[in-house]
């Protein structure tokens, strides 16, 4: 039998999202960066605000937002596990995205340590 899954249970607000995602647009192309992150913005709170559980497992991970289940999703399906800040975020593939506030873990670094052993190369720490 497999390890205990990791699981997180929260409710996001659409503040909260943006909060965790926005990042400051720099450099040449400011304007459309601007632009392009708003719509990534809307687009990740529709996915996002609410009620979330987020079960990750050795099978991949099942996100469930206001009580609907999209599935598990096997770790080849997922493009990247980013340590941020404020959360974790992940990346699935070709779209779609979840995410862990980190205040709502209790021993982040415990939690640190699964989520790695997990993502494995796909595990990712960014700055921002």
């Amino acid at each position: 039998m497999g390890a205990v899954p990791l699981i997180a249970e929260f409710e996001l607000t659409d503040a909260q999202v943006r909060e965790v995602l926005d990042r400051p647009a720099t450099g040449l192309f400011k304007g459309l960066q601007q632009k392009l992150m708003e719509k990534v913005l809307a687009s990740a709170s529709f996915q996002l605000t609410g009620a979330n559980e987020v079960e990750f497992s050795e099978a991949g991970i099942k996100h469930t937002r206001n009580g609907i289940t999209r599935g598990v999703v096997p770790w080849v399906e997922v493009a990247s596990v980013n340590e941020r800040p404020k959360a974790w975020v992940v990346q699935f593939k070709p779209t779609g995205v979840a995410l862990v506030p980190r205040t709502t873990v209790a021993d982040a670094q415990e939690f640190t340590a699964r989520l790695r052993a997990l993502a494995g190369a796909k595990y990712k720490v960014r700055p921002r």
